[in-house]
């Protein structure tokens, strides 16, 4: 059966068609996913209802593993810009079940989100320990991811304000930076973006320590490292206007404000634009501008709720309640600042809850309520220990001052008076000391930097020369595989050419011996037709002998009969018959409807001469009852033109 006929090729072409259409239908799922999920990306930040339409669509087309996981982690980020922390780690929870064995980058998307959820919640402690987990366990090797993550707990520290674990961690983001695998990344926005915000977060652990000057340092250096990007730009502008307000340097500061604010107000409302609200207050309150001070700290307060940003809610709530009490309102003072400390709590912002409680001390004290007032006092104290900084001492001594001075006794008011002295003139020499502690910084910083790129040069050198022995050994590699290959090729044709010469052989062979079958088969033939030739010539003899007496053996049928029966050869016999019968069998075939068989003629020869039923079967070895079917099936074939003439009464009478 022939498998590559027509119907074969055009079911090979059905299914071709079917795995072609099956392919690009693939192929254009995967393409509409792709495309919904750069613009789920790009809108997430400021439009949740396109971003949730856009991960609908997402849902519809997702088929393979990381198109599963892209989904599921796209869903966490929207429920977690939403503020739905049960539905994103549910989200983060089906999203785990595709994550083995996919790219480092789509790890620490996870692991981000889930942190950022804690980080919400005000768990700092469990962001972190999430965050440590893969970079201890090394199941993350991608030296910019881990910087990325390094990143994020930095920004937890400084949350949980444990500035020298920040300042640690901030030096090996440093570190992970500079490794040979990051530094090929080293033009790539991510890189750039990594670079900036560690010498951002570097500022800030300054800022927060009251090293003003090496905060100024690291801001400006992240600023004019990148000034491209806006959002960098902004942050970079904030901690240079916070830093120059504590410097007291107001007018230069509130410039700066005002330029961040006008910027970020016409962008999607985020957690930057609450920073510059609330630094934009604290610089006026600095001012002594306490209307405009507690605009700001109103739009601050506002925003942020808006946001569930708890950290700039309970400050700006506290700063409300002093302005409050400065003018005397103290019900409204006491509101606000009895409102902050909860949620400075739920975050456990030492520094906050320092200041709430002093603030709530001298309201309690206005108010007379002498014991309230102490216990408020007394619970600052306590977040002061934790706090343990000189400006936190500062602030609660003076409290304490205040208490005293007011209900007594006269010698614990002068000890807290004094106290607060030695802690604001201390603060004071810091700052002086500090000044000259920023100098050594950026000398130290330079010659870092210089060491760095002498470094990087050393590191780029090393680079370019693994990388040409590594393009020489891929050279050797290939030339060493194309002649393996080539070698391969000759043997398999070597092969491939002594196979087809045997085959050639054994083909030759064969076809010689068939034609020696065929020789000695055409010799037999040859010696068959001369043995046929020799007796054909006999029998001509013969009938030449015997043609002289046709006159009389025409008159004398009975001596071709009787030749007949002595002979037993109706080769022999028809050939003398039709001698002598010339006109028979043509006459007959007048008035046939068909021709006759051998069998037939040979029957009609023996009716023409005569002979009985029974001697027909006697000559031809049959019954009497097959003679006489054979005759009237012969009878059948002749057209008699009288049909008064009898069959047999016709053949005989034929010339």
């Amino acid at each position: 059966m022939n498998r590559k006929g027509p119907f074969f090729r055009l079911n090979s072409l059905l299914i071709g068609v079917f795995l072609s259409v099956i392919v690009s239908s693939a192929y254009a799922q995967s393409a509409k996913f792709h495309q919904y999920d750069s613009l789920f990306n790009e809108i997430v930040s400021f439009d949740i209802d396109k971003a949730q339409f856009y991960l609908k669509e997402q849902r519809e087309y997702c088929s393979t593993k990381l198109e599963k996981v892209d989904y599921w982690l796209n869903s966490m980020m929207l429920n977690y810009k939403q503020n739905k922390f049960d539905a994103a780690l549910k989200d983060g929870r089906m999203a785990e079940n595709y994550l083995e064995n996919v790219d480092d980058r789509r790890s620490m998307t996870y692991v981000k989100l889930q942190s950022l959820i804690k980080w919400k919640q005000g768990d700092f402690v469990g962001a972190n320990q999430l965050l440590f987990k893969p970079l201890k366990e090394n199941s993350i090797t991608e030296s910019t991811v881990r910087a990325h993550l390094y990143n994020l707990i930095l920004n937890n520290y400084l949350s949980l304000e444990e500035y020298d674990s920040a300042l640690v961690v901030a030096r090996t983001v440093n570190w992970e930076l500079n490794q040979t695998n990051a530094l090929k990344e080293k033009h790539s926005i991510h890189y750039k973006n990594l670079y900036q915000t560690n010498l951002l977060s570097t500022g800030n652990i300054y800022y927060f320590t009251t090293v003003y000057d090496s905060a100024l340092f690291y801001y400006q250096k992240a600023y004019t490292f990148d000034s491209s990007d806006p959002v960098w730009s902004i942050n970079c502008l904030l901690g240079i206007a916070d830093v120059l307000t504590l410097k007291g340097d107001y007018e230069k500061a509130g410039k700066y404000y005002v330029q961040i604010i006008e910027s970020l107000e016409g962008r999607p409302e985020g957690i930057t634009l609450t920073h510059a609200y609330f630094n934009a207050g604290t610089n006026f309150k600095e001012q002594e501008n306490v209307n405009e001070a507690n605009n700001y700290f109103r739009k601050a307060e506002h925003l942020s709720r808006k946001l569930n940003y708890d950290l700039i809610l309970g400050l700006s709530l506290q700063e409300i309640g002093e302005y409050f009490f400065k003018k005397d309102e103290l019900d409204s003072a006491q509101f606000y600042v009895v409102k902050s400390i909860p949620v400075l709590e739920k975050i456990e912002n030492a520094r906050g809850l320092c200041f709430a409680y002093c603030h709530l001390s001298r309201i309690q004290s206005k108010y007379g309520n002498m014991e309230e007032s102490f216990r408020a006092a007394k619970t600052a104290r306590e977040w002061m220990q934790k706090l343990n900084t000189l400006e936190a001492r500062a602030v609660v001594w003076t409290t304490l001052y205040e208490f005293y001075d007011q209900h007594g006794p006269v010698d614990s008011a002068l000890y807290y008076l004094k106290a607060s002295h030695i802690a604001n003139d201390s603060v004071k020499g810091i700052e002086v000391q500090n000044s000259l502690n920023n100098l050594l910084v950026k000398y130290e910083t330079q010659l870092k930097e210089k060491e760095n790129q002498l470094l990087r040069v050393e590191i780029s050198e090393k680079n370019a020369q693994v990388k040409r022995k590594e393009e020489e050994r891929r050279f050797w590699q290939i030339l060493m595989s194309l002649l393996a290959v080539l070698f391969i090729l000759v043997i398999v044709i070597g092969a491939i050419g002594l196979k087809m010469r045997r085959q050639k052989f054994e083909v030759k062979e064969k076809k010689l011996v068939h034609l020696e079958q065929i020789k000695t088969l055409l010799m037999r033939k040859l010696d068959d037709a001369d043995l046929a030739v020799h007796t054909a010539e006999q029998t001509i003899s013969e009938l030449k002998d015997k043609q002289s007496s046709s006159e009389e053996s025409n008159q004398r049928p009975e001596l071709l009969i009787e030749s007949m029966r002595h002979e037993k050869d109706w080769v022999a016999f028809m050939v003398e018959f039709e001698l002598i019968y010339t006109r028979f069998f043509f006459e007959l075939k007048k008035v046939s409807s068909s021709d006759f068989t051998n069998g037939e003629r040979r029957l009609l020869a023996m009716i023409k001469l005569g002979l009985s039923n029974q001697e027909v079967a006697d000559y031809i070895f049959i019954s009497i009852d097959s003679v006489k079917k054979s005759k009237n099936r012969l009878y059948k074939k002749i057209n008699l033109p009288n049909l008064k003439l009898k069959p047999a009464d016709f053949i005989r009478n034929i010339e």
